[in-house]
C-alpha cells in the first residue's frame, strides 16, 4: 500500500542504449539501487537496460552474459530499501538506437549511449 506522499512520484527512469554484454546496466544498477538519499521519501526508479544483439547472439559474443542478465534481473525490487529507493530493471534484446518506431515506453529522464 502506498502513503499518500508516494502516490503521485515520478518515477526517474534510466535507458542504456548499445551496451553489448550489459556490464555497464549492471554497474549502474547496482549503484542507483544503493545510492543513498537522506530524505525519508521513497525514490522510484527505472532501467531500461538495451542492446543490438538478440539474446542467441548475445551469448554467443559474451560468454558471461547470461550471468550478467540473471545478476541484472535480480536487482529489480519491489519494495524499500534502506537507501529509500525501488528499483525495477527491464532488459531489452535487439534493439537499434536509431529505429524511431519506438513508442513513449522509450522516454527516459537519462539516457546513455554506448559506442563502441
Amino acid at each position: 500500500m502506498q502513503s499518500d506522499g508516494e502516490e503521485n512520484e515520478e518515477t526517474i527512469v534510466f535507458l542504456t542504449l548499445g551496451d553489448g554484454d550489459f556490464s555497464y546496466s549492471l554497474d549502474l544498477a547496482r549503484y542507483l539501487s544503493g545510492e543513498k538519499d537522506d530524505s525519508n521519501q521513497t525514490r522510484r526508479l527505472k532501467l531500461i537496460a538495451s542492446g543490438i544483439d538478440d539474446s542467441t547472439e548475445l551469448s554467443q559474443k559474451y560468454k558471461n552474459s547470461s550471468n550478467i542478465l540473471r545478476r541484472l534481473k535480480g536487482l529489480t525490487n519491489n519494495h524499500r530499501h534502506n537507501n529509500n529507493s525501488v528499483l525495477d530493471v527491464s532488459v531489452q534484446h535487439g534493439v537499434n538506437a536509431l529505429d524511431e518506431k519506438r513508442g513513449d515506453e522509450w522516454r527516459a529522464h537519462h539516457v546513455i549511449f554506448n559506442h563502441p
